[in-house]
Protein backbone atom coordinates (compact mmCIF):
# COMPACT_ATOMS: atom_id res chain seq x y z
CA UNK A 1 0.00 0.00 0.00
CA UNK A 2 2.81 2.41 1.01
CA UNK A 3 4.31 1.45 -2.37
CA UNK A 4 1.25 2.76 -4.32
CA UNK A 5 1.46 6.28 -2.10
CA UNK A 6 4.67 7.16 -3.77
CA UNK A 7 4.09 5.25 -7.32
CA UNK A 8 0.75 7.45 -8.21
CA UNK A 9 2.14 10.98 -7.41
CA UNK A 10 5.35 10.07 -9.69
CA UNK A 11 3.32 8.76 -12.34
CA UNK A 12 1.02 12.00 -11.88
CA UNK A 13 3.57 14.56 -11.93
CA UNK A 14 4.89 12.68 -15.44
CA UNK A 15 1.44 12.61 -17.16
CA UNK A 16 1.15 15.80 -19.38
CA UNK A 17 -2.03 18.09 -17.76
CA UNK A 18 -4.52 19.09 -20.39
CA UNK A 19 -2.82 22.50 -20.83
CA UNK A 20 0.42 20.80 -22.30
CA UNK A 21 -2.09 18.43 -24.51
CA UNK A 22 -3.52 21.29 -25.98
CA UNK A 23 -0.65 23.25 -26.43
CA UNK A 24 0.77 20.14 -28.31
CA UNK A 25 -2.28 19.58 -30.31
CA UNK A 26 -2.30 22.97 -31.94
CA UNK A 27 1.29 23.17 -32.65
CA UNK A 28 0.49 20.15 -34.21
CA UNK A 29 -1.95 21.06 -36.21
CA UNK A 30 -1.24 24.52 -36.96
CA UNK A 31 2.24 25.31 -36.60
CA UNK A 32 3.04 28.25 -34.82
CA UNK A 33 -0.08 29.00 -32.93
CA UNK A 34 1.28 26.83 -30.06
CA UNK A 35 3.27 29.67 -29.26
CA UNK A 36 -0.54 32.14 -29.53
CA UNK A 37 -2.22 29.48 -27.11
CA UNK A 38 0.57 29.67 -24.72
CA UNK A 39 0.16 33.44 -24.50
CA UNK A 40 -3.28 32.95 -24.06
CA UNK A 41 -3.06 30.43 -21.68
CA UNK A 42 -0.50 32.61 -19.86
CA UNK A 43 -2.52 35.95 -20.07
CA UNK A 44 -5.26 33.69 -18.38
CA UNK A 45 -3.19 32.59 -15.32
CA UNK A 46 -2.40 36.25 -14.44
CA UNK A 47 -5.68 37.23 -14.99
CA UNK A 48 -7.55 34.91 -12.70
CA UNK A 49 -4.09 35.66 -9.85
CA UNK A 50 -4.86 39.30 -10.02
CA UNK A 51 -8.46 38.29 -9.64
CA UNK A 52 -8.40 36.11 -6.35
CA UNK A 53 -5.19 38.75 -4.91
CA UNK A 54 -7.59 41.52 -5.30
CA UNK A 55 -11.06 39.43 -4.30
CA UNK A 56 -8.47 38.63 -1.26
CA UNK A 57 -6.96 41.92 -0.23
CA UNK A 58 -11.03 42.90 -0.32
CA UNK A 59 -11.88 40.16 2.06
CA UNK A 60 -8.78 41.17 4.48
CA UNK A 61 -9.95 44.49 4.07
CA UNK A 62 -13.64 44.13 4.82
CA UNK A 63 -13.42 41.42 7.75
CA UNK A 64 -10.91 42.63 10.83
CA UNK A 65 -10.94 38.84 12.19
CA UNK A 66 -9.97 37.93 9.03
CA UNK A 67 -7.04 40.55 8.87
CA UNK A 68 -6.10 39.55 12.82
CA UNK A 69 -6.16 35.62 11.69
CA UNK A 70 -3.52 36.52 8.83
CA UNK A 71 -1.09 38.43 10.86
CA UNK A 72 -1.37 35.99 13.70
CA UNK A 73 -0.65 33.04 11.21
CA UNK A 74 2.36 35.22 9.47
CA UNK A 75 3.91 35.99 13.05
CA UNK A 76 3.81 32.37 14.05
CA UNK A 77 5.28 30.91 10.81
CA UNK A 78 8.68 33.36 11.20
CA UNK A 79 9.37 31.90 14.80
Amino acid sequence: MLGVFFVAPLALSVAPGPDNIFVLTQSALYGLSGIVVTQGLCTGLLVHTAAVALGEAVVFAASAAAFTALALRLVTAQR
